[in-house]
C-alpha cells in the first residue's frame, strides 16, 4: 500500500519481524525525507539497519534543516557537524 512505509530499526527485539511499520497519515513529508535518507545511508554503509547516527547525521545535512540552520546561527556549520557526527560514529566503532 502506498501510505504505509517500513524501514529496519535497531530495536529489532522489540518487533518480531525487525521491522516498523509507520502509516503515512502521521508523518510528515520531512520526516519520511529523513527516514529514507538515514536508510540510504546505512545501505551505503553495508548496513541493513539504520543507527541513531544515520538519523542524526541525515538531520543535519537535510536541505532546510532547522536544526542546522540553528547550529549555523552560533557559527556551526551543516559540515562540521556532520564531520563531528561521523568522526564519533568512527570512534564508537572502533571501542
Amino acid at each position: 500500500h502506498r501510505d504505509l512505509h517500513s524501514f529496519p530499526t535497531r530495536r529489532s527485539s522489540d518487533l518480531e519481524s525487525g521491522t516498523l511499520i509507520l502509516n503515512r497519515e502521521f508523518l510528515s513529508d520531512n520526516t519520511i525525507r529523513l527516514l529514507r535518507d538515514a536508510y540510504t545511508r546505512a545501505s551505503d554503509h553495508g548496513r541493513r539497519q539504520m543507527t541513531p547516527m544515520d538519523l542524526l547525521i541525515s538531520l543535519f545535512t537535510a536541505s532546510n534543516s532547522i536544526v542546522a540552520e540553528c547550529f549555523e546561527r552560533i557559527g556551526v556549520t551543516a559540515a562540521k557537524l556532520t564531520e563531528l557526527a561521523v568522526f564519533a560514529e568512527q570512534h564508537a566503532s572502533q571501542a
